[in-house]
């Protein structure tokens, strides 16, 4: 017997990878196992194409899941655990044995974001984080710009570069992978916005606002 975790998430080329997981515990010594058993790339992610990719799985691994699988934990967005066009309600059609448990770890990190977001500081920080993200990630000129930012100044020489993270809300260390990209590289991110709003603000006024904005905020006394 055995349980399944799958959960899905962008690489660094901004492809959805999904991973499956299996947990089971050995018949000799009664200890507990994970192990990861594919990791496929998956454009669509709707319950119905999730299952028909985890079916594959479990026949190229020669699973009997229908008769063994025992347990299924996934986030809890609907299409994982909708009641009848999730991932997980697709399965018990064929499973009924196999409980749903709605991932720990996810919930953990949804209660942590909610209990800080109820301070004002905190709602700011982490939008001007994600409102960063967005303004030099939708743009390769911008990304580049970053990182030739980066390497003109002599203190970060030979330091790796790194682009600006994503603020997510289902894993909390990104919030703190999205604040460490901006206090190493400060000076880099606000030579970056004013490179932006002097070249794409003079004809694009959101832009341009979006970089005064940001500047002002990561040189103000609420960001230190």
């Amino acid at each position: 017997m055995f349980s399944i975790s799958i959960d899905s998430t962008f690489d660094a080329s901004r492809r959805e990878q999904v991973s499956f997981v299996i947990r089971y515990v050995d018949d000799k010594f009664g200890l507990i196992h994970e192990r990861v058993i594919a990791i496929k790339e998956s454009p669509i992610t709707t319950g119905k194409d999730l299952y028909s990719l985890f079916v594959a799985i479990m026949e190229k691994e020669k699973l009997n899941w229908k008769d063994c699988l025992v347990g299924q934990s996934y986030d809890g967005a609907s299409n994982m655990r909708g009641n009848y066009k999730g991932l997980q309600a697709h399965i018990n059609r064929e499973c009924p044995q196999a409980l749903y448990v709605w991932c720990h770890a996810h919930r953990l990190a949804l209660v942590v974001k909610q209990a800080v977001s109820c301070d004002s500081n905190s709602r700011d920080l982490f939008g001007n984080l994600e409102s960063l993200y967005v303004l030099l990630w939708c743009s390769k000129k911008r990304a580049a710009t970053f990182r030739e930012a980066q390497k003109k100044h002599s203190d970060l020489k030979y330091t790796q570069q790194h682009a600006v993270k994503r603020v997510c809300t289902t894993r909390w260390n990104s919030h703190s992978a999205a604040l460490n990209v901006v206090f190493k590289f400060h000076h880099a991110v606000l030579q970056t916005l004013e490179e932006i709003k002097n070249l794409e603000g003079v004809t694009d006024a959101t832009v341009g606002a979006n970089c005064s904005g940001l500047i002002e905020y990561f040189t103000s006394r609420r960001f230190y």
